[in-house]
This record gives structure tokens, sequence and C-alpha cells, in this order.
């Protein structure tokens, strides 16, 4: 009996240790996300001055986040619906769609004003989530360890 309340409480604490490595990860990968995106707008903008390529030879590049990849390919290269993760709020979809939308389909100086706007929005994001995640992430693989050992104690 006492073998298997181990074996019940060394389990819990796996699982929760594990959870929370997990939303660290998610928080991470969001980040990553805006990074790429970051990558991709900063690379359509020194484009825009050459105009050697189209928006999507310009965004066929590789990215930090596979997500974000995904994105790009299902928006510029699959005919179905846009992939988006699930860690993005609505809004950020619904803006990400408008931006995804308007890229290459004005003149040359508006589009130069409208991505250098969205490059400091997402810049300032960016480095919120980036300053927030380095600040949780390990106290959340922390809280995630002490609730696996309590339930661990409480269980042997």
């Amino acid at each position: 009996m006492q073998i298997l309340r181990l074996i019940i409480g060394v389990t819990a604490l796996i699982l929760c240790v594990f959870i929370s490595k997990r939303y660290a990860n998610k928080q991470k990968d969001k980040v990553n996300y805006y990074n790429s995106l970051l990558t991709m707008l900063s690379s359509v903008n020194s484009e825009l001055e050459y105009r050697k390529r189209s928006i999507k030879e310009t965004v066929d590049i590789e990215y930090l986040s596979s997500d974000f990849a995904k994105t790009i390919y299902s928006v510029y290269f699959a005919s179905d619906k846009a992939f988006f993760p699930k860690y993005l709020t609505s809004y950020e979809v619904e803006k990400l769609k408008i931006l995804f939308e308007s890229l290459g389909t004005s003149n040359l100086s508006s589009q130069k004003i409208m991505i250098t706007a969205y490059i400091s929005e997402y810049e300032k994001i960016a480095s919120k989530l980036s300053e927030n995640n380095t600040k949780n992430a390990s106290v959340i693989q922390k809280i995630g360890f002490f609730i696996g050992l309590m339930l661990l104690i409480m269980v042997v």
C-alpha cells in the first residue's frame, strides 16, 4: 500500500513539473512567434527599397518559430484556411489577418509607413512578452515543482 502511494505521489510530481514546463514553453513559443513576425516585416521592409522579389518570395525564409512558418505557408502558399496558433488571442489573430491581407496591396510609400508602424508596435509587444517570459518561466516551473512536491507529501 505504501509503494502505491509513493508511485501516485511521484506521478503527481512528474505531472505537475511537466504541465508547468509545457506552460512555460508556450510562453516562449509566443515570444519566438513575434520575433519571427518582426524578422519577416523587416525583410519585407528592406525588399520594398529594391523591389527585387515579390511578397511570396520575400516571406519564404527560415523562421525561428515553426508556428510562424506554418502561418506564413498557410497564408501565402496554401489555399485552405490560414493557420494561427492557439496561444494567440482572437484580437491578435485579427490584427495579423489584416496585416497579411494588406501587404503588397498599396503603393511603396504607404507600404513603408504601414510596415514601419507594425514593426514598432510588434517590437513593443515582443519585448514585453520576452521580459515577462524571462521573469515568469522559472517561477512557473518552480511553482509546478512545489505543487507536485506538496501532492507527493500529502499522498505519502
